[in-house]
């Protein structure tokens, strides 16, 4: 499982008790909030978007889709390539309420789900930086939880044809202090990009998350959350 490690320790850095926050613009908060709301009382609430990783002068690019039902049940799935750029892999977690498989390149674990997990990775689907969901999803949750700040707007901005309202805010986890962003369709109450941004000594890690969907109360079948009765893997494949 070496691979599907890798990807969720992403950025990950060691943590210290937390500062008093400072405060916040409600207003910008609420607005997080109202899609917080929504995607919590769907009975489904599925995902799909690109995420780039941009690492000092590296970058990484993956397509990641997520589902999730009610009874405990979520799918997600990332499709990238290697740091050689040639290597395509896919890394999927899938729940089906009380059993979890996570699968890489390395092969596929099947274990006893956690009552709440496909929650606990829902209620991170907005506001948290993508690390968090993944890491809950792959097994490795954080000990302790981020503490948001300094919720502000600022100015609004257009993703593709779409009108976006732009959040700013901190994401505060001990000594680590990330810069987050957020664009919401404040009509549609609609997530369509998220930004975080650390700083660790010299290295400016950016990971820009842009969503091509996101639905709530569609339909998913049920086998979408299948978990395989055998372990098994698959072989990177190879780009022609």
């Amino acid at each position: 499982m070496r691979v599907l490690t890798v990807f969720l320790v992403l950025a990950l850095a060691v943590f210290a008790e937390d500062a008093t926050p400072p405060k916040s613009d409600a207003a910008a908060e609420e607005l997080v909030k109202k899609i917080e709301a929504k995607v919590a009382s769907a009975k489904t609430f599925s995902m799909k978007g690109t995420m780039v990783v941009a690492a000092g002068e590296d970058k990484q690019s993956f397509e990641v889709a997520m589902d999730f039902k009610d009874g405990n049940r979520a799918r997600m799935q990332v499709d990238g390539k290697g740091p050689d750029g040639k290597t395509a892999f896919t890394l999927t977690v899938v729940c089906d309420g009380k059993r979890v498989a996570r699968g890489d390149p390395d092969g596929m674990e099947v274990e006893d789900a956690d009552a709440d997990l496909a929650q606990k990775a829902r209620d991170l689907a907005v506001r948290a930086p993508i690390r968090d969901l993944t890491q809950t999803l792959g097994g490795k949750a954080p000990k302790k939880p981020l503490v948001y700040s300094d919720f502000a707007f600022a100015a609004d901005e257009k993703i593709g044809d779409r009108s976006a309202r732009v959040v700013t805010y901190a994401a505060s986890r001990g000594s680590v202090r990330l810069q987050m962003k957020l664009w919401i369709d404040a009509e549609k109450i609609e997530l369509l990009k998220r930004e975080t941004l650390e700083k660790k000594k010299d290295v400016e890690t950016r990971v820009t998350d842009t969503f091509s969907a996101m639905a709530v109360d569609g339909e998913i079948k049920d086998e979408t959350f299948a978990v395989p009765d055998e372990k098994g893997g698959g072989e990177p494949k190879e780009e022609k």
